[in-house]
């Protein structure tokens, strides 16, 4: 996040150093000299917040004495579905990543992260999804660092 923080800062100084440049050798341009600038630091903060935007956690806790192959097939298809390719699989899609936290009871407990962008409405869709498996006794929403 911090070299998009650099490179935002890099092209905002371009932009508005140029838009300088061309108002100072055109005095009469500065209503759409402004107006770009006006625009183009709306789009540089709507850029910088989404890219600043914590990825949201859950916490996945599997049904108690889960067999090894269920907890397998938590993994392989309640959090991503089976490729076709071999043993690769894929994650649901708003999911960035899945790891595991130590033991609850005997299964591991899986943490998903989404990514950053994933809107409120499509993160409870997945958790409704996950929730609906009965390999799966509840979803813990983690809270954000």
């Amino acid at each position: 996040m911090t070299g998009l923080a650099v490179l935002l800062c890099w092209v905002a100084g371009g932009l508005i150093g140029g838009l300088t440049a061309a108002w100072w050798m055109h005095p009469r341009s500065w209503p759409v000299a402004g107006l770009l600038i006006v625009l183009g630091s709306i789009v540089i903060v709507r850029v910088n917040e989404y890219a600043s935007e914590p990825e949201r956690a859950i916490r996945i806790v599997n049904k108690a004495n889960a067999a090894a192959e269920e907890v397998d097939s938590v993994w392989m298809d309640v959090l991503g579905h089976r490729t076709g390719r071999g043993a690769e699989h894929s994650l649901l899609p708003s999911l960035s990543s899945v790891g595991a936290e130590p033991k609850e009871g005997t299964s591991p407990v899986p943490i998903a992260q989404f990514w950053s962008g994933a809107s409120q409405r499509t993160r409870d869709s997945v958790i409704a999804l996950i929730t609906r498996s009965p390999l799966i006794l509840r979803v813990d929403t983690l809270p954000i660092r």
